[in-house]
């Protein structure tokens, strides 16, 4: 599957720059911020790379293999059971924006229904030792675990394009292991739904992009992430409203939507799709976004960051 089509599926997909740090912030809450921000876009990416390397396989995707192999840059697929594909990373190719080095192995298996395009599919994805290393900053993660992915309507490809039908998907993870610059751990799970469709305005076409959190943890409804951090502190990140983004501005510069992250009694509102006032911005593509905190104390601060 292309990725202007799943891109990076379920991000929530955000692929923000870091928060920058803030003195005032206690117990590293900010920081816990920026961490989950930057999981969710390593995470996302992970599955797309596994969907676009499903485009090789008919055999799984359901539909007539590409005609030119699918290409995931630093990474060889090996088909290693009937239904199961394995990604191998090479560790050392520069990839993407941000760009970043990848290595380790992705392995997935449909284990739910024929084909990946019908209703209610699952695709079971292992991580090991999948670490990414961010070259600007050398900042790195290290994933282990499993989860999963699941096509909750089924695939309607004609519909997708035809701009009637739209892709849901539901993604579930349980104790994800991530050790963060190669020392702290952080344990992390996840209960999202996102949505994809195709949309066409006046003078431009692009995908749509919606995510929203769909469980509930300690009385939070839309609860997307919860787990410890790596500054071994429990928290949750709840969604105050849907997260949308699109390929026009790029995925990763989202257009509205609000999550809060609670950790240690701290309280963090992130709204993004704000202009330079920190108000929701009208024009096609937004500024940026804004932090609000609220520390155990009660003392309020607000940041507001550039895309």
């Amino acid at each position: 599957m292309k990725n202007q089509f799943l891109g990076l599926t379920l991000l929530v997909a955000l692929g923000l720059g870091a928060c920058k740090k803030d003195k005032e912030t206690p117990d590293n809450t900010v920081n816990q911020v920026e961490d989950n921000n930057d999981l969710k876009s390593e995470g996302d990416q992970a599955n797309s790379d596994v969907t676009d390397a499903m485009e090789n396989f008919s055999t799984i995707n359901g539909r007539i293999a590409a005609t030119q192999a699918k290409v995931i840059c630093g990474c060889s697929i090996d088909s290693v059971g009937p239904k199961t594909l394995r990604l191998s990373y090479d560790g050392v190719t520069p990839c993407g924006n941000p760009s970043r080095t990848r290595a380790g192995k992705i392995t997935f298996t449909l284990v739910n229904g024929s084909r990946w395009s019908q209703q209610g599919a699952v695709l079971n994805i292992t991580l090991d030792n999948y670490k990414v290393v961010r070259l600007r900053d050398k900042k790195s993660w290290n994933f282990n675990g499993t989860k999963t992915l699941k096509n909750i309507r089924g695939t309607n490809w004609i519909g997708f394009l035809a701009r009637t039908d739209s892709l849901l998907f539901q993604e579930r993870a349980r104790n994800m292991l991530v050790s963060v610059n190669n020392s702290a751990n952080a344990t992390y799970n996840i209960a999202r739904t996102t949505t994809w469709k195709s949309v066409q305005e006046t003078n431009r076409n692009f995908i749509q992009f919606a995510a929203i959190g769909d469980t509930t943890i300690n009385g939070l409804s839309n609860v997307d992430t919860w787990g410890t951090s790596r500054f071994q502190q429990t928290f949750t990140n709840q969604y105050l409203s849907r997260l949308l983004s699109d390929t026009y501005c790029q995925v990763w510069r989202p257009r509205g939507g609000e999550i809060q992250h609670k950790s240690n009694g701290n309280t963090i509102t992130v709204k993004f799709g704000v202009n330079e006032q920190g108000q929701t911005d009208t024009r096609d593509c937004a500024y940026g976004w804004k932090i609000n905190w609220q520390a155990a104390g009660g003392t309020q601060t607000e940041r507001i960051y550039s895309y």
